[in-house]
């Protein structure tokens, strides 16, 4: 996608997202945003404060009540302020322009512990807005939605990976004739507009099936060790971070978890089956795998593939996937209960 010009069709669809977005309330207070948080975090983080940076004013950063754009950004904070010469050292890095803008990112990601492409991106915009886009996951599931997720060299570092990924944002930017900032919060409002005219809503029952599929994602990447599978396998960790395996985003699409063996050279892509039918489930576990396979894997690696279904699936729906994945190698099916019931209390009036 570097250097290519941007396809009408992804372009077309953001400029009405960015349209319709511009009535809603929320957007319009983060665009109105802007301007006091670059101004106080690019003080704050001025190479002249550097050295008196306290850890306080950093995780003010972030919440998102001072950030105004950026969520669920304060979980490793701890982590990042634990060694504040390392994190003074890095705001250092990534404001120095003589140095290449992917070994920036790889020299400061080295230096804090935690930081990851989400948090790093955004202390690059807040220094160079006007030149360095957020990589987080919100834009890369925006970006594999308009297909516009570039492709990836393997063994490339973080640093590689966000220079292509900063070259599309920036060519949108250019197209939208807007700012990073608010193309950051368009990948935010572009689900909502993502449905085209005259398609019909799904059926309740199958609304409940996503959202009840979507926290089971949610619950078993937060109590991984608690599952069987993590006795062989762990949630593939990438560039610092422990859980990048969570919908890992590749050209193709994102995967629901990726996961790699303790010990052994083998690899695991894990497919929650949704609303798709049961040869698009297995049509995209099996492009997933190919994908991990090319782009990741080593040559002698083995690449794995479970589909995690509800236990419900019976009958010709389970016979058609049990059929399918029979002939594949190295994949296979497994099921999930969600128990959910009501008791009585007993009454204490006397």
């Amino acid at each position: 996608m570097v250097g290519e010009t941007i396809p009408v069709e992804a372009v077309s669809r953001l400029r009405r997202t960015l349209e319709a977005s511009r009535s809603d309330k929320g957007f319009a207070e983060t665009a109105a945003a802007k301007d006091d948080v670059l101004n106080r975090y690019q003080r704050l983080f001025s190479v002249e404060h550097l050295d008196a940076l306290t850890a306080e004013e950093f995780h003010s950063f972030l919440l998102i009540e001072n950030n105004r754009h950026w969520y669920a950004m304060t979980r490793t904070g701890p982590m990042i302020t634990a060694n504040m010469e390392n994190l003074r050292q890095a705001l250092r890095v990534l404001q120095d322009g003589n140095v290449a803008l992917s070994q920036r990112v790889d020299k400061a990601n080295d230096l804090v512990r935690g930081a990851g492409k989400a948090i790093l991106t955004a202390l690059l915009h807040v220094l160079n807005p006007d030149d360095c886009g957020v990589w987080n996951s919100v834009s890369e599931a925006g970006l594999v939605e308009v297909r516009l997720w570039p492709e990836f060299e393997r063994g490339d570092s973080l640093g590689k990976k966000y220079v292509k990924i900063n070259a599309v944002l920036t060519a949108l930017a250019a197209e939208l004739q807007t700012d990073l900032w608010t193309l950051d919060e368009v990948w935010w409002m572009l689900p909502q507009t993502g449905v085209e005219e005259g398609t019909q809503a799904p059926p309740l029952a199958q609304e409940q099936a996503f959202g009840l599929e979507r926290h089971l994602q949610e619950f078993m990447r937060d109590n991984w060790t608690r599952l069987e599978l993590s006795h062989e396998w762990a949630i593939y960790s990438e560039h610092g971070e422990d859980l990048a395996g969570y919908e890992y985003p590749c050209a193709i699409g994102r995967m629901d978890l990726l996961c790699k063996h303790h010990s052994d050279p083998r690899w695991l892509v894990l497919e929650l089956k949704r609303g798709q039918t049961e040869d698009e489930t297995v049509g995209q576990l099996l492009r997933y795998m190919g994908w991990v396979k090319h782009h990741l894997a080593a040559p002698k690696d083995s690449v794995e593939g479970c589909i995690i279904a509800h236990s419900s699936l019976e009958g010709k729906a389970l016979e058609k996937l049990q059929h399918a994945l029979s002939v594949v190698p190295n994949t296979q099916l497994k099921f999930y209960e969600v128990s959910f019931k009501l008791r009585d209390v007993p009454s204490q009036v006397t």
